[in-house]
């Protein structure tokens, strides 16, 4: 599951700001 956000944030500039704190951040799994 974590692996496919991963992705989907890297795709998403929005999130690839956020990708390093992806452990935290909520916005990976929020922007979906």
């Amino acid at each position: 599951m974590k692996s496919k956000t991963f992705l989907e944030n890297l795709m998403k500039p929005n999130t690839l700001a956020c990708s390093h704190e992806s452990s935290q951040c909520d916005c990976v799994t929020g922007d979906r």
